[in-house]
């Protein structure tokens, strides 16, 4: 019995340990977690998300979203700038879907060739911005509305 107990312990040991880490994981804050963890959805939301942030604290804002590799540009309108993900093709509805995980702020482009605000409480025509590709985009592309820096002009 002694002998079958030894070779058990370390599948035993490595089970606990495989327990431990995934409820870990599991827990962990969404976007820490690691992107094989995260649906196409909570990828984009993510990247999204922190770039906005990393913006927000003067840095710039990153080129490429590190989850899901789409790039990431910015448009302006007036008063504020459109935060979006570039050559990104969707459904509208998984479009929405991020939307309303980035709260108030957060939109995507419907078919009909308007930037909408999630709760419905924002729109914007696309044909009334500068950027090309955010004119362009198609219908289900995820955008964040986000405030001109102070100082910037329009």
């Amino acid at each position: 019995m002694k002998i079958k107990t030894r070779k058990a312990a370390p599948w035993i040991a490595g089970l606990a340990f495989g327990v431990v880490v995934g409820s870990v994981l599991f827990h962990a804050p969404l976007c820490r977690r690691p992107s094989m963890m995260l649906d196409g959805v909570e990828a984009q939301y993510c990247d999204i998300r922190g770039s906005a942030d990393v913006g927000e604290r003067g840095h710039g804002y990153p080129a490429d979203g590190e989850r899901t590799g789409l790039g990431l540009r910015l448009a302006d309108a007036t008063g504020y700038q459109i935060l979006f993900l570039a050559g990104q093709h969707q459904s509208e509805e998984a479009g929405r879907r991020v939307a309303m995980m980035l709260g108030a702020d957060g939109g995507y482009l419907n078919a009909h060739g308007q930037y909408v605000g999630a709760d419905g409480q924002w729109s914007l025509s696309a044909s009334h911005l500068d950027d090309g590709p955010a004119r362009d985009a198609d219908p289900g592309t995820v955008a964040l509305l986000v405030k001109k820096p102070v100082g910037s002009q329009n």
